[in-house]
């Protein structure tokens, strides 16, 4: 895999664990909001069940699914954490290359399918020369 297509790859994957913390994010402060009864500033006890819209939900039932959203959101955030530190290794890597190489990929991300004869032109180089630049890449 090219560094062009890594780097798109961990820039979605990125965005779909962002996306996906803050629907786990939602949800958690929706059960805790859902459960919390309005007249008393936390949870009761000493209810045995707690009224949701339609159905009637253990106390016990609702503490685990807080439990369960509060380690699924701890581990998106190591994923995203992990992910940011990908995105930074690649974008150290392509600010390592050369100036033709580096504008190749450039060109390349916001644009896969231009051609490279336009890339050349914008890099002011010829084609022959970014065809000799980019073939490691």
């Amino acid at each position: 895999m090219n560094i062009i297509q890594e780097y798109t790859r961990v820039v979605e994957a990125i965005a779909v664990a962002n996306s996906q913390l803050i629907s786990a994010k939602r949800e958690l402060q929706k059960i805790m909001n859902t459960y919390r009864p309005p007249e008393i500033k936390g949870l009761n006890y000493d209810q045995e069940k707690v009224q949701v819209s339609t159905r009637q939900q253990n106390i016990m039932i609702t503490a685990n699914n807080i439990c369960i959203l509060t380690n699924y959101i701890n581990e998106l955030k190591a994923e995203l954490e992990e992910l940011n530190e990908q995105r930074r290794d690649l974008e150290n890597t392509i600010n390592s290359l050369g100036d033709v190489k580096k504008q190749y990929i450039m060109y390349k991300m916001k644009d896969p399918k231009m051609p490279n004869w336009k890339i050349a032109n914008k890099a002011h180089v010829s084609l022959s020369t970014l065809k000799r630049n980019i073939k490691d890449v």
